[in-house]
Protein backbone atom coordinates (compact mmCIF):
# COMPACT_ATOMS: atom_id res chain seq x y z
CA UNK A 1 0.00 0.00 0.00
CA UNK A 2 1.18 3.45 -0.32
CA UNK A 3 2.44 5.64 1.92
CA UNK A 4 0.69 8.07 0.75
CA UNK A 5 -2.10 10.11 -1.73
CA UNK A 6 -1.76 12.55 -3.91
CA UNK A 7 -5.52 13.59 -4.09
CA UNK A 8 -8.55 12.13 -1.82
CA UNK A 9 -9.81 10.65 -5.64
CA UNK A 10 -6.70 9.05 -5.54
CA UNK A 11 -7.15 7.69 -2.30
CA UNK A 12 -10.69 6.13 -3.14
CA UNK A 13 -9.83 4.37 -6.01
CA UNK A 14 -7.37 2.50 -4.94
CA UNK A 15 -9.33 -0.45 -2.90
CA UNK A 16 -11.43 -0.78 -6.30
CA UNK A 17 -8.69 -1.19 -8.67
CA UNK A 18 -7.06 -3.76 -6.15
CA UNK A 19 -10.38 -5.88 -5.96
CA UNK A 20 -10.01 -6.50 -10.02
CA UNK A 21 -6.89 -7.55 -10.03
CA UNK A 22 -7.36 -9.60 -7.20
CA UNK A 23 -10.31 -10.83 -8.89
CA UNK A 24 -8.30 -11.92 -11.95
CA UNK A 25 -5.18 -13.30 -10.29
CA UNK A 26 -7.45 -16.10 -8.41
CA UNK A 27 -9.32 -16.66 -11.52
CA UNK A 28 -5.81 -17.15 -12.88
CA UNK A 29 -4.82 -19.43 -9.90
CA UNK A 30 -8.16 -21.64 -10.19
CA UNK A 31 -7.01 -22.23 -13.91
CA UNK A 32 -3.63 -23.27 -13.11
CA UNK A 33 -4.95 -25.84 -10.75
CA UNK A 34 -6.81 -27.32 -13.12
CA UNK A 35 -4.29 -27.70 -15.35
CA UNK A 36 -1.82 -29.65 -13.00
CA UNK A 37 -4.63 -31.99 -11.73
CA UNK A 38 -5.24 -32.35 -15.24
CA UNK A 39 -1.76 -32.88 -15.80
CA UNK A 40 -1.02 -36.21 -13.61
CA UNK A 41 -3.34 -38.18 -15.45
CA UNK A 42 -1.27 -38.63 -18.95
CA UNK A 43 1.70 -40.29 -19.51
CA UNK A 44 5.23 -38.41 -19.33
CA UNK A 45 4.99 -37.49 -23.59
CA UNK A 46 1.23 -36.15 -22.90
CA UNK A 47 2.47 -34.22 -19.20
CA UNK A 48 5.27 -32.22 -21.43
CA UNK A 49 3.13 -31.20 -23.36
CA UNK A 50 0.32 -30.34 -20.40
CA UNK A 51 3.23 -28.29 -18.91
CA UNK A 52 3.49 -26.15 -22.06
CA UNK A 53 -0.16 -25.81 -22.12
CA UNK A 54 -0.06 -24.42 -18.54
CA UNK A 55 2.77 -22.10 -18.70
CA UNK A 56 1.38 -20.71 -21.86
CA UNK A 57 -1.80 -20.13 -20.07
CA UNK A 58 -0.15 -19.07 -17.15
CA UNK A 59 1.88 -16.80 -19.58
CA UNK A 60 -1.33 -15.65 -21.11
CA UNK A 61 -2.96 -14.59 -17.43
CA UNK A 62 0.19 -12.61 -16.54
CA UNK A 63 0.08 -10.61 -20.07
CA UNK A 64 -3.51 -9.93 -19.42
CA UNK A 65 -3.16 -8.28 -15.85
CA UNK A 66 0.38 -6.61 -17.20
CA UNK A 67 -1.83 -5.22 -19.84
CA UNK A 68 -4.53 -4.10 -17.44
CA UNK A 69 -2.18 -2.24 -15.14
CA UNK A 70 -0.86 -0.76 -18.54
CA UNK A 71 -4.16 0.82 -19.29
CA UNK A 72 -3.97 2.51 -16.00
CA UNK A 73 -5.75 3.16 -12.78
CA UNK A 74 -9.12 5.39 -12.58
CA UNK A 75 -8.85 8.45 -11.91
CA UNK A 76 -11.92 8.36 -9.54
CA UNK A 77 -13.94 6.23 -7.95
CA UNK A 78 -17.81 7.51 -7.51
CA UNK A 79 -18.45 5.02 -4.53
CA UNK A 80 -16.13 3.48 -2.29
CA UNK A 81 -17.55 1.11 0.17
CA UNK A 82 -16.05 -0.83 2.99
CA UNK A 83 -16.84 -2.07 6.47
CA UNK A 84 -13.25 -1.03 7.80
CA UNK A 85 -10.26 0.95 6.34
CA UNK A 86 -7.02 1.19 8.09
CA UNK A 87 -4.23 3.65 7.45
CA UNK A 88 -1.03 2.34 8.07
CA UNK A 89 2.47 3.65 8.43
CA UNK A 90 5.82 2.40 6.49
CA UNK A 91 5.94 -0.39 9.43
CA UNK A 92 3.00 -1.24 8.61
CA UNK A 93 1.26 -0.09 12.00
CA UNK A 94 -1.93 1.12 12.07
CA UNK A 95 -2.23 4.76 12.47
CA UNK A 96 -5.73 5.23 11.53
CA UNK A 97 -9.06 3.09 11.67
CA UNK A 98 -12.09 4.28 9.93
CA UNK A 99 -14.96 1.51 11.14
CA UNK A 100 -18.40 0.65 12.19
CA UNK A 101 -19.40 0.78 15.75
CA UNK A 102 -22.66 -0.35 18.09
CA UNK A 103 -23.98 3.88 17.46
CA UNK A 104 -22.62 4.42 13.73
CA UNK A 105 -19.37 5.16 12.62
CA UNK A 106 -16.00 5.71 14.77
CA UNK A 107 -12.44 7.10 13.78
CA UNK A 108 -9.25 6.46 15.80
CA UNK A 109 -6.37 7.59 15.94
CA UNK A 110 -3.06 5.82 16.85
CA UNK A 111 0.62 7.36 17.60
CA UNK A 112 3.72 5.99 16.55
CA UNK A 113 4.23 4.14 19.93
CA UNK A 114 1.01 1.97 19.50
CA UNK A 115 -1.30 4.42 21.98
CA UNK A 116 -5.02 5.72 21.02
CA UNK A 117 -4.90 8.92 21.09
CA UNK A 118 -8.23 10.48 19.61
CA UNK A 119 -11.96 9.25 18.78
CA UNK A 120 -14.27 10.06 17.35
CA UNK A 121 -17.92 8.16 17.07
CA UNK A 122 -21.50 8.56 16.68
CA UNK A 123 -23.43 7.76 19.55
CA UNK A 124 -27.35 7.53 20.13
CA UNK A 125 -27.46 11.07 20.37
CA UNK A 126 -24.78 12.91 18.21
CA UNK A 127 -20.98 12.59 18.22
CA UNK A 128 -17.91 12.45 20.72
CA UNK A 129 -15.08 13.57 20.56
CA UNK A 130 -12.29 12.13 22.52
CA UNK A 131 -8.57 13.04 23.05
CA UNK A 132 -5.91 10.76 25.40
CA UNK A 133 -1.98 11.16 25.83
CA UNK A 134 0.62 9.75 24.77
CA UNK A 135 0.33 7.37 27.95
CA UNK A 136 -3.28 6.47 27.43
CA UNK A 137 -4.83 9.12 30.31
CA UNK A 138 -7.82 11.11 29.17
CA UNK A 139 -7.07 14.41 28.28
CA UNK A 140 -9.98 16.04 26.67
CA UNK A 141 -13.13 15.06 25.69
CA UNK A 142 -16.17 16.88 23.56
CA UNK A 143 -19.87 14.85 23.89
CA UNK A 144 -23.44 15.13 22.95
CA UNK A 145 -25.84 15.19 25.89
CA UNK A 146 -29.62 15.00 25.95
CA UNK A 147 -29.70 18.51 26.96
CA UNK A 148 -27.20 20.27 24.83
CA UNK A 149 -23.16 19.55 24.54
CA UNK A 150 -20.75 18.72 27.15
CA UNK A 151 -16.98 19.82 27.24
CA UNK A 152 -14.00 17.69 29.51
CA UNK A 153 -10.65 18.53 30.51
CA UNK A 154 -8.55 16.04 32.62
CA UNK A 155 -4.68 16.82 34.24
CA UNK A 156 -1.98 14.85 32.79
CA UNK A 157 -2.86 11.56 35.29
CA UNK A 158 -6.45 11.54 33.51
CA UNK A 159 -8.62 12.79 36.44
CA UNK A 160 -11.68 15.46 35.28
CA UNK A 161 -10.32 18.62 36.46
CA UNK A 162 -12.94 20.77 34.20
CA UNK A 163 -16.58 20.47 32.92
CA UNK A 164 -18.37 23.26 30.58
CA UNK A 165 -22.67 21.90 29.65
CA UNK A 166 -24.85 23.22 28.62
CA UNK A 167 -29.10 21.71 28.88
CA UNK A 168 -32.51 23.30 27.99
CA UNK A 169 -32.21 25.80 30.99
CA UNK A 170 -29.07 27.74 30.80
CA UNK A 171 -25.07 26.37 30.91
CA UNK A 172 -22.88 25.38 33.77
CA UNK A 173 -18.94 25.46 34.23
CA UNK A 174 -17.27 23.23 37.20
CA UNK A 175 -13.38 23.53 37.71
CA UNK A 176 -11.88 20.79 40.35
CA UNK A 177 -9.58 20.44 42.47
CA UNK A 178 -7.14 17.75 42.88
CA UNK A 179 -8.84 15.82 45.16
CA UNK A 180 -11.83 15.61 42.60
CA UNK A 181 -14.14 17.27 43.82
CA UNK A 182 -15.43 21.01 43.09
CA UNK A 183 -13.67 24.36 43.28
CA UNK A 184 -15.53 26.33 41.39
CA UNK A 185 -19.30 26.34 39.94
CA UNK A 186 -20.77 28.72 37.90
CA UNK A 187 -24.29 28.27 36.79
CA UNK A 188 -26.88 29.98 34.62
CA UNK A 189 -30.76 28.93 34.16
CA UNK A 190 -34.24 30.91 33.21
CA UNK A 191 -34.11 32.79 37.04
CA UNK A 192 -30.07 34.45 36.62
CA UNK A 193 -26.82 32.91 37.13
CA UNK A 194 -24.72 32.53 40.11
CA UNK A 195 -20.48 31.89 40.46
CA UNK A 196 -19.58 29.82 44.14
CA UNK A 197 -15.85 29.20 45.51
CA UNK A 198 -15.45 25.93 46.98
CA UNK A 199 -13.23 24.31 49.79
CA UNK A 200 -11.20 21.18 49.45
CA UNK A 201 -14.18 19.34 49.65
CA UNK A 202 -16.45 20.75 47.30
CA UNK A 203 -18.40 22.71 49.83
CA UNK A 204 -19.27 25.84 48.70
CA UNK A 205 -18.13 28.75 50.86
CA UNK A 206 -18.45 32.14 48.87
CA UNK A 207 -21.31 32.79 46.47
CA UNK A 208 -22.06 35.65 44.23
CA UNK A 209 -25.66 34.80 42.36
CA UNK A 210 -28.08 37.26 40.35
CA UNK A 211 -31.74 34.73 40.65
CA UNK A 212 -35.40 37.01 39.52
CA UNK A 213 -33.15 40.54 39.09
CA UNK A 214 -32.19 40.49 42.44
CA UNK A 215 -28.13 40.17 43.69
CA UNK A 216 -26.91 38.16 46.50
CA UNK A 217 -23.45 37.97 47.87
CA UNK A 218 -22.74 35.04 50.33
CA UNK A 219 -19.75 33.58 52.57
CA UNK A 220 -19.68 30.46 54.78
CA UNK A 221 -17.86 29.69 57.70
CA UNK A 222 -15.15 26.59 57.32
CA UNK A 223 -18.54 24.40 58.35
CA UNK A 224 -19.99 25.61 55.41
CA UNK A 225 -22.59 27.64 57.48
CA UNK A 226 -23.40 30.74 55.95
CA UNK A 227 -22.21 33.60 58.24
CA UNK A 228 -22.66 36.53 55.88
CA UNK A 229 -24.86 37.91 53.15
CA UNK A 230 -25.34 40.73 51.31
CA UNK A 231 -28.56 41.40 49.42
CA UNK A 232 -30.41 43.71 46.79
CA UNK A 233 -34.02 43.72 47.20
CA UNK A 234 -36.80 45.86 45.71
CA UNK A 235 -36.54 48.70 48.45
CA UNK A 236 -32.44 48.94 48.55
CA UNK A 237 -29.66 46.72 49.47
CA UNK A 238 -29.12 44.28 53.09
CA UNK A 239 -26.38 43.04 54.57
CA UNK A 240 -26.58 40.36 57.49
CA UNK A 241 -23.60 38.61 59.30
CA UNK A 242 -24.48 35.67 61.66
CA UNK A 243 -22.88 33.69 64.63
CA UNK A 244 -21.31 30.70 64.77
CA UNK A 245 -25.13 28.69 65.22
CA UNK A 246 -26.18 30.35 62.54
CA UNK A 247 -28.20 32.84 63.71
CA UNK A 248 -28.47 36.64 62.83
CA UNK A 249 -26.07 38.51 64.58
CA UNK A 250 -25.97 41.77 62.62
CA UNK A 251 -28.01 43.50 60.16
CA UNK A 252 -28.44 46.74 57.72
CA UNK A 253 -30.23 47.46 55.34
CA UNK A 254 -31.38 50.46 53.16
CA UNK A 255 -34.80 51.85 52.58
CA UNK A 256 -36.75 54.30 50.47
CA UNK A 257 -36.61 56.10 53.95
CA UNK A 258 -32.72 55.76 54.39
CA UNK A 259 -30.84 53.20 56.00
CA UNK A 260 -30.76 51.03 59.48
CA UNK A 261 -28.92 48.42 60.99
CA UNK A 262 -29.43 46.26 63.94
CA UNK A 263 -27.22 44.13 66.20
CA UNK A 264 -28.41 41.00 67.44
CA UNK A 265 -27.74 39.61 71.14
CA UNK A 266 -27.08 35.91 71.54
CA UNK A 267 -30.84 35.40 72.60
CA UNK A 268 -31.74 36.49 69.44
CA UNK A 269 -33.07 40.32 70.60
CA UNK A 270 -31.73 43.51 68.69
CA UNK A 271 -28.97 44.98 71.41
CA UNK A 272 -28.40 47.88 69.04
CA UNK A 273 -30.42 49.72 66.22
CA UNK A 274 -29.72 52.99 64.53
CA UNK A 275 -31.45 53.99 61.37
CA UNK A 276 -32.84 57.00 59.32
CA UNK A 277 -35.43 59.19 61.94
CA UNK A 278 -39.45 59.23 60.22
CA UNK A 279 -38.85 63.11 60.75
CA UNK A 280 -35.50 63.69 59.50
CA UNK A 281 -32.04 63.16 60.33
CA UNK A 282 -30.80 59.61 61.96
CA UNK A 283 -31.79 57.88 65.27
CA UNK A 284 -29.84 55.16 67.52
CA UNK A 285 -30.55 53.31 70.53
CA UNK A 286 -29.29 50.72 72.95
CA UNK A 287 -31.52 47.80 74.57
CA UNK A 288 -31.83 45.59 77.36
CA UNK A 289 -32.07 42.13 77.59
CA UNK A 290 -35.78 42.70 78.06
CA UNK A 291 -35.58 44.98 74.39
CA UNK A 292 -36.04 47.82 75.79
CA UNK A 293 -34.33 50.56 74.34
CA UNK A 294 -32.90 52.28 77.58
CA UNK A 295 -30.35 54.74 75.68
CA UNK A 296 -31.21 56.41 73.06
CA UNK A 297 -29.85 59.69 70.62
CA UNK A 298 -31.50 61.21 67.90
CA UNK A 299 -32.31 64.43 66.20
CA UNK A 300 -35.36 66.77 67.67
CA UNK A 301 -36.99 69.96 67.43
CA UNK A 302 -35.35 71.95 64.34
CA UNK A 303 -32.94 69.51 63.62
CA UNK A 304 -31.24 69.97 67.01
CA UNK A 305 -29.76 67.02 68.82
CA UNK A 306 -31.43 64.36 71.54
CA UNK A 307 -30.60 62.07 74.10
CA UNK A 308 -32.17 60.05 76.22
CA UNK A 309 -31.39 57.23 79.18
CA UNK A 310 -34.53 55.64 80.16
CA UNK A 311 -35.28 52.70 83.29
CA UNK A 312 -35.08 49.03 82.86
CA UNK A 313 -38.82 49.05 81.56
CA UNK A 314 -38.24 51.86 79.17
CA UNK A 315 -39.48 54.18 81.02
CA UNK A 316 -37.29 57.74 79.95
CA UNK A 317 -35.27 59.20 83.49
CA UNK A 318 -33.05 61.52 81.37
CA UNK A 319 -33.60 63.34 78.27
CA UNK A 320 -31.02 65.51 76.98
CA UNK A 321 -32.03 68.22 74.21
CA UNK A 322 -31.31 71.64 72.29
CA UNK A 323 -33.30 73.35 70.14
CA UNK A 324 -32.89 76.59 68.50
CA UNK A 325 -33.14 79.40 71.37
CA UNK A 326 -31.91 76.62 74.07
CA UNK A 327 -30.31 73.59 75.66
CA UNK A 328 -31.71 71.65 78.83
CA UNK A 329 -31.55 68.63 80.55
CA UNK A 330 -34.45 66.95 82.26
CA UNK A 331 -35.12 64.07 84.71
CA UNK A 332 -37.87 62.67 84.47
CA UNK A 333 -40.50 60.35 87.02
CA UNK A 334 -42.81 58.17 84.71
CA UNK A 335 -41.69 59.84 81.91
CA UNK A 336 -42.65 63.26 83.91
CA UNK A 337 -40.59 65.78 84.24
CA UNK A 338 -39.08 66.47 87.87
CA UNK A 339 -36.01 68.82 87.37
CA UNK A 340 -35.18 70.82 84.46
CA UNK A 341 -31.63 72.32 83.97
CA UNK A 342 -31.81 74.81 81.08
CA UNK A 343 -29.42 77.13 79.61
CA UNK A 344 -30.77 79.59 77.19
CA UNK A 345 -30.12 83.70 76.00
CA UNK A 346 -30.52 84.89 79.50
CA UNK A 347 -28.44 82.66 81.01
CA UNK A 348 -28.65 79.41 83.22
CA UNK A 349 -32.02 78.31 84.82
CA UNK A 350 -32.85 75.53 86.91
CA UNK A 351 -36.67 74.05 87.48
CA UNK A 352 -37.89 71.66 90.47
CA UNK A 353 -41.14 70.65 89.77
CA UNK A 354 -43.99 68.37 90.89
CA UNK A 355 -45.53 65.20 89.47
CA UNK A 356 -47.58 67.19 87.53
CA UNK A 357 -44.56 69.01 85.79
CA UNK A 358 -45.55 72.60 87.54
CA UNK A 359 -42.67 74.26 88.44
CA UNK A 360 -41.88 74.24 92.07
CA UNK A 361 -38.68 75.73 92.48
CA UNK A 362 -36.77 77.82 90.29
CA UNK A 363 -33.06 79.21 90.23
CA UNK A 364 -32.02 81.17 87.68
CA UNK A 365 -30.88 84.95 86.59
CA UNK A 366 -33.57 87.90 87.51
CA UNK A 367 -34.38 89.77 83.78
CA UNK A 368 -34.80 92.89 85.56
CA UNK A 369 -31.47 92.90 87.11
CA UNK A 370 -29.62 90.66 85.78
CA UNK A 371 -28.49 88.90 89.22
CA UNK A 372 -28.98 85.51 90.59
CA UNK A 373 -32.52 84.96 91.30
CA UNK A 374 -34.81 81.63 93.53
CA UNK A 375 -37.91 81.91 93.40
CA UNK A 376 -40.44 78.94 95.08
CA UNK A 377 -44.24 78.51 93.84
CA UNK A 378 -47.13 77.10 94.87
CA UNK A 379 -48.96 74.20 93.19
CA UNK A 380 -50.68 76.83 91.04
CA UNK A 381 -47.41 78.24 89.56
CA UNK A 382 -47.78 81.05 91.52
CA UNK A 383 -44.55 82.89 92.96
CA UNK A 384 -44.79 82.30 96.70
CA UNK A 385 -41.24 83.52 97.87
CA UNK A 386 -38.45 85.15 95.63
CA UNK A 387 -34.67 85.59 96.49
CA UNK A 388 -32.69 87.76 94.72
CA UNK A 389 -30.48 91.41 94.88
CA UNK A 390 -32.16 94.66 94.68
CA UNK A 391 -30.81 97.63 92.08
CA UNK A 392 -28.20 98.53 94.40
CA UNK A 393 -26.79 95.08 94.34
CA UNK A 394 -28.02 94.33 97.75
CA UNK A 395 -30.22 90.85 98.70
CA UNK A 396 -33.79 90.93 99.23
CA UNK A 397 -36.16 88.38 99.73
CA UNK A 398 -39.98 89.07 98.58
CA UNK A 399 -42.82 86.95 100.22
CA UNK A 400 -46.31 86.81 98.63
CA UNK A 401 -49.65 86.09 100.14
CA UNK A 402 -51.73 83.28 98.23
CA UNK A 403 -53.40 85.21 95.84
CA UNK A 404 -50.02 86.93 95.11
CA UNK A 405 -51.27 90.48 96.01
CA UNK A 406 -49.80 91.51 98.82
CA UNK A 407 -45.88 90.78 99.56
CA UNK A 408 -43.11 91.85 102.38
CA UNK A 409 -39.82 92.56 101.78
CA UNK A 410 -37.03 91.99 103.56
CA UNK A 411 -33.50 93.12 102.78
CA UNK A 412 -30.27 95.23 103.68
CA UNK A 413 -30.18 99.10 103.57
Amino acid sequence: MPTSMHSSAAATSAPATTDMLEARIERLERELTAARRESSEFTQRSSRRARRFTVGTLLAGLAGVGALMAAGLPDSFSVVRTKRLEIVDDQNRVVGLFTVAADGGQFDLWSTTGTNVARIAATTRGGDLSLWNTEGKASMGAFVDEGGGRLEVYDDGGRPMGRLSASRTGGEMVLSTNLGKAGVIARTDDRGGGIAACDAIGRPLAELSAINGAGMALVADKNARPVASLKSTERGGAIELTDGRGAPAFSAGADVGGGSFSVVAADGKPILTGGAAPLGGGTFEVRNAAGEAVVAASVGEAGCGRFSVSTPDGQRGMVVQGNSTSYGLAILEASRRVAILEANAGGGRMELTDTAARAAAVLGIDPEWKTGAIGLRDANGKELVRISADEKGNGRMAVYNRSGEDRKIYGVK
